[in-house]
């Protein structure tokens, strides 16, 4: 309701105002257009901006996901420097494991285009089988059970610790794969929706809202965690110096599943609201009037 309030002031760009009108020869040619094209819109561009609006909220929820995604590069990785990183005589390096994402993203595209795209043309009608916001909203609340998987293997480690010991790394595994799968619905489904959603006139703007969704994300989770390790105190949740076995990260991890989890559902709120908008709904601008 608000978004659309909003859009409503944008036609004023295209309203001509007195302004805008030079009456000096009306006798012979009528009034003329002199306005500047900062100062007036044609109706196709109004109508362009507020498809672009339109996907906003859309691409707010892709934010937060993100901040989620950002702990297999962050706390993945420390809390796989705490575990038992060797295998017989091999050490494995605990940010090597992220490989492990890498190769079920290939094997997941390929068993998505093989076996899940036909199934999904014959459900939805679609060519393309599920549409962007349908991959997006099948990728979120996987990473969600990726946060909850990390957790509860912090609080098994936590345990071991406890009594001396420690366990493999290898426990790491399901939590990367489902990150995995979860990264192949949901970024592939955001450069779907975006690109296709985006006006002709705004494609590269489109294109760019993925990769601008995943800068602030991690830029939300570096204030994310500043303000967790603020109010736990020292050494919280996540110790500022010394062994994280001093910390809480099952505590981190259920706490972002938690967050993940109100995002999806105001992802499902927005995306059920949405009107897909096909391209010959908007016809190209027309050049400027002089």
């Amino acid at each position: 309701m608000y978004l659309e309030i909003i859009c409503r002031c944008f036609d004023k760009a295209a309203i001509i105002t007195d302004d805008e009108m030079d009456k000096s020869d009306m006798e012979n040619k009528g009034p003329r257009i002199v306005s500047s094209p900062w100062r007036l819109c044609t109706v196709t561009q109004v109508e362009e901006v507020k498809w672009l609006c339109h996907m906003i909220p859309i691409w707010i929820c892709t934010i937060f996901y993100t901040t989620a995604y950002t702990q297999v590069f962050s706390l993945f990785v420390i809390q796989g420097a705490a575990m038992d990183t060797h295998l017989g005589s091999f050490n494995v390096p605990p940010a090597s494991l992220y490989a492990v994402d890498c190769v079920t993203v290939v094997v997941c595209i390929m068993a998505y285009n093989k076996w899940l795209m036909p199934l999904a043309r014959q459900w939805t009608g679609r060519p393309e089988g599920l549409s962007g916001l349908q991959r997006i909203g099948l990728g979120m609340p996987i990473i969600v059970l990726a946060m909850l998987e990390a957790g509860f293997v912090e609080m098994v480690r936590l345990r071991k610790r406890g009594t001396g010991g420690n366990i493999s790394i290898l426990w790491q595994v399901p939590q990367f794969m489902t990150t995995g799968i979860s990264e192949t619905f949901t970024y592939i489904g955001q450069m779907q929706f975006f690109y296709d959603q985006a006006p002709d006139a705004m494609r590269s703007i489109g294109s760019t809202l993925t990769p601008a969704s995943t800068a602030l994300g991690n830029y939300l989770n570096i204030l994310l965690v500043r303000v967790i390790s603020r109010l736990t105190g020292n050494p919280g949740w996540i110790p500022n110096s010394g062994s994280i076995d001093m910390g809480h990260l099952d505590y981190f991890f259920f706490t972002i599943a938690i967050l993940t989890l109100i995002n999806f559902g105001f992802f499902c709120l927005i995306s059920t609201g949405y009107k897909y908008i096909e391209r010959h709904e908007i016809s190209p601008s027309l050049p400027a009037m002089s």
